[in-house]
């Protein structure tokens, strides 16, 4: 089986959209206990990469969800079946402070 051009790969999604570039990665932040931190990565692997994090805070494994905001609705869907299986709870990027109220920032909202 193939094409003229070669064989079809079965990894090859079809129907993919082409989206201009986003000129900033969308984070948010997930609060979870220590010990589930393996398994968080093991099942965000799971689901094509669509995110990666970099750990905050090692003792409370406060964590920094970043991905495309082009993928927001499958990134908080993927969240939502995760939590299922751990706890877990997600909040807004960046952490509100004394200079930066929360709701101004780089967060995607709901």
């Amino acid at each position: 089986m193939g094409t003229e051009t070669g064989p079809v790969s079965p990894l090859r999604r079809s129907g993919t959209v082409s989206l201009p570039p986003a000129h900033r990665s969308a984070s948010l932040l997930i609060r979870i206990a220590p010990g589930d931190t393996g398994l968080f990565r093991y099942l965000l692997e799971a689901r094509d990469n669509l995110a990666f994090f970099t750990v905050l805070a090692p003792g409370e494994a406060l964590l920094r969800l970043i991905f495309s905001p082009h993928q927001k609705e499958q990134v908080l869907e993927a969240l939502a079946a995760m939590q299922h299986l751990i706890s877990f709870e997600v909040g807004p990027w960046p952490l509100p402070s004394p200079q930066r109220p929360a709701g101004e920032g780089d967060h995607i909202p709901d």
